[in-house]
């Protein structure tokens, strides 16, 4: 970027009030993930005659989704307030590379990407909620020098990120799977909060969530951001276009470098270079004391991208072999056979459109919707019905609530009550070897006791 600032100026000019409004949406972000899985939960248990009364019955009644979806849906990774679906680029696009398209997905990719393209990789700084998980693995680096250690902060090839996000699109085009959910911090929080809200369990998610924060500690500042986030990757590119820019006035730079320091991606503002991975967290701008930063409105300007280094062809080289396992580890070969939701995209489709975003097991009012733990490109955390568990009611709330078409909603002229009349899923059957009172021995009443409908089944 040119030490030239162009105008006009950009209107948040008051530091500290901008500072509050973007923390006030990172805690946004965390509320919307944890609350409204849990008003869901209430709902469903209000709905099913759990709990009444009060606000949570006029909180259940807001949320039910008959006939259309509810108010709001989903979390950062993938959300539909009102009827409104948005989609992250790195989601959307994904699906897209799948060669699986579906006019949701198209719907809902338009205008994350046109608000990237306006305002660069704003989600980062704004929405993304492994910023605030960032922001104390900065507090703990900076507090381990007063206890004697010095944390490492190894550079890694810039260009890292875009390689992992190549890799990433081209498993989505070979194998026909989604791989940035299991790696994509917001999809990995967001599927992980509501699966411990609705299900039980914080799944292997949590893991990669905590070896992110050990890595942006211990190895490297901001490493998993700056080097290895396939989505920051992706909105960088988008965010080449954004007339939003941090300017440096050079005439009020005193070179003291404070605004080097606190920028988590090192786009060196003191140099007036910051390019197309500026978050827009305005850190630097407030930390500049002559105030010679600022957000201007300024003409794009695309970087020259240099030759890869020796140390990046040596990357790619290596991951070319890996790359191919993976995409044939990816394909359909000998896995168990999951009873899939009902109205499930057939075969490839399924596993190319699904995002892992959980939204079926959100709405699932009989909880019978789960999540496939084994280790493979496709089916992991992909949801199926395990009728021993719980039976599916078929009443078709995941198809209306599925953001990509992997389960595709009743046609106008099908009748739901005839296909719920077919299928008769989750039957007990009476093992009378086994049963106490039909032997003799003794009064039980497990059975009466878990079943929701005692009096009448």
């Amino acid at each position: 970027m040119s030490d030239q600032a162009a105008a006009p100026d950009f209107p948040l000019r008051h530091h500290r009030l901008y500072q509050w409004l973007r923390r006030a949406s990172l805690l946004g972000s965390w509320l919307f993930i944890l609350g409204v899985p849990l008003l869901h939960l209430r709902a469903l248990a209000s709905a099913s005659g759990l709990s009444t009364g009060g606000a949570w019955a006029q909180l259940a009644h807001w949320l039910d989704l008959r006939p259309a979806p509810p108010p709001a849906l989903g979390a950062p990774w993938t959300v539909n307030l009102f009827g409104l679906e948005l989609l992250d680029p790195l989601a959307g696009l994904g699906v897209l590379f799948s060669l699986s398209p579906s006019a949701t997905v198209l719907l809902g990719l338009v205008p994350t990407v046109l608000l990237v393209a306006l305002l660069g990789r704003f989600f980062c700084g704004w929405l993304c909620p492994y910023r605030t998980i960032l922001a104390a693995s900065n507090a703990l680096r900076a507090l381990l020098p007063k206890a004697g250690f010095v944390p490492r902060d190894r550079p890694l090839p810039r260009r890292l990120s875009l390689w992992v996000l190549g890799t990433v699109l081209l498993l989505a085009l070979l194998a026909g799977t989604q791989v940035a959910p299991v790696i994509y911090p917001p999809a990995v929080i967001a599927r992980s909060a509501l699966r411990a809200i609705i299900l039980g369990g914080l799944g292997t998610g949590a893991l990669l969530i905590a070896l992110a924060f050990l890595f942006d500690t211990f190895v490297s500042r901001a490493g998993f951001c700056r080097y290895l986030c396939p989505g920051g990757a992706l909105m960088t590119l988008i965010g080449a276009v954004s007339p939003v820019r941090v300017v440096r006035d050079a005439h009020r730079c005193t070179s003291c470098g404070a605004c080097d320091q606190v920028c988590n991606l090192l786009q060196r503002p003191a140099t007036g270079q910051v390019g197309a991975g500026c978050e827009r967290c305005g850190l630097c701008v407030a930390a500049c004391a002559p105030r010679a930063l600022r957000f201007s409105l300024a003409r794009p300007s695309m970087p020259a991208l240099a030759a890869p280094t020796v140390e990046e062809r040596r990357l790619v080289l290596g991951a070319v072999p890996a790359i191919a396992v993976l995409a044939v580890w990816g394909r359909d070969v000998a896995k168990p056979l999951r009873l899939r939701p009902p109205r499930a995209a057939p075969g490839r489709d399924f596993a190319a459109r699904c995002i892992r975003c959980q939204r079926c097991a959100e709405v699932c009012p009989p909880r019978a919707i789960r999540f496939d733990g084994q280790l493979d490109l496709r089916g992991t955390d992909t949801p199926y019905i395990d009728a021993r568990l719980s039976a599916c009611t078929l009443c078709m709330r995941c198809t209306q609530a599925c953001p990509t078409g992997a389960l595709v909603p009743l046609a106008g002229n099908e009748d739901l009550t005839a296909l719920q009349r077919l299928v008769r899923m989750g039957k007990p059957i009476l093992d009378q070897k086994k049963c106490l009172p039909w032997n003799g021995d003794g009064i039980c009443r497990a059975c009466y006791y878990a079943c929701p409908y005692p009096d009448s089944a």
